[in-house]
């Protein structure tokens, strides 16, 4: 029978981190001039959340995308930037989880 951490990573690869079920294609871009590469991950977009009347912001989460840790090819810095469809986002904070996971946490310079 197989153990709970291989069904995991099963359902990683072939369900949440797979680009034609749940995750998408994004692209790795060095910031020191290294090639970039695609990677399957699942991308959260921000979101703010506003108070109607007076228009203040309440809160805000910033856009993040999660990938399998062994899918890059190089260690990521914050300097680096991450592609998803057409809008380019700049790195501020790689969070590895335990397991095969890592957090990026990202910026819209726009």
């Amino acid at each position: 029978m197989p153990t709970f951490k291989t069904q995991l990573d099963t359902d990683l690869t072939k369900v949440f981190m797979n680009n034609l079920e749940w995750a998408e294609q994004i692209t790795i871009k060095p910031d020191g001039g290294g090639s970039d590469y695609n990677i399957d991950g699942i991308f959260d977009a921000a979101h703010e959340l506003v108070d109607v009347s007076t228009e203040v912001d309440i809160s805000t989460v910033a856009p993040v995308v999660l990938i399998k840790t062994v899918d890059l090819t190089a260690t990521l810095t914050q300097k680096d930037q991450v592609q998803v469809g057409s809008v380019v986002y700049e790195v501020m904070d790689i969070q590895p989880d335990i397991g095969d996971i890592t957090l990026i946490v990202l910026h819209d310079g726009n």
